[in-house]
């Protein structure tokens, strides 16, 4: 399977946790839904390893591995919590939109600490998508200066 595809499934996944977790968070706390996924979610991935075999690789982890698991957990808890505190106050939508700007941010960091080289279409992209992205957040500023500005709404707000 091309890694487009999988990563494809994963945004498909996320996608649908995105709009059953912002279902759930009308009723329950941000901090008790993102406890909840954590909590569930590592116990899901121990029942996974030790169907298919790769709990006993994970009981011999070395002091290096053990390491980067410290260092990432709390950065993905942390994300958890943002994501479902944030998610819980905006439409799911524009929380997602926001997170776009994941891509620049990125590109960025990778050049910085990994030292890549940014292309031309990495700098294009990251100019779009940062663009589409305060467009996406700012909707109702630029809606509001195409009625003042074109009229372009005028016959269906006349209706209404």
């Amino acid at each position: 399977v091309p890694a487009d595809f999988l990563v494809l499934a994963a945004v498909l996944l996320w996608s649908v946790e995105n709009v059953y977790a912002k279902r759930v968070l009308k009723d329950l706390n941000a901090r008790v839904v993102a406890f909840g996924r954590m909590f569930f979610g590592a116990l899901f991935m121990l029942a996974f390893l030790a169907a298919t075999g790769g709990l006993a690789k994970a009981a011999v982890l070395s002091f290096d591995q053990i390491g980067w698991i410290l260092v990432t957990t709390p950065l993905l808890f942390g994300y958890v919590a943002f994501w479902y505190s944030g998610l819980k106050l905006v439409d799911v939508s524009r929380a997602t939109a926001v997170l776009m700007v994941g891509q620049p941010v990125t590109v960025l960091l990778s050049a910085v600490f990994l030292g890549k080289a940014v292309s031309l279409v990495e700098i294009a992209a990251s100019i779009l998508i940062t663009a589409g992205v305060i467009l996406a957040v700012n909707r109702a500023f630029f809606l509001n200066a195409l009625k003042t500005k074109v009229g372009v709404f005028s016959v269906a707000e006349k209706r209404e």
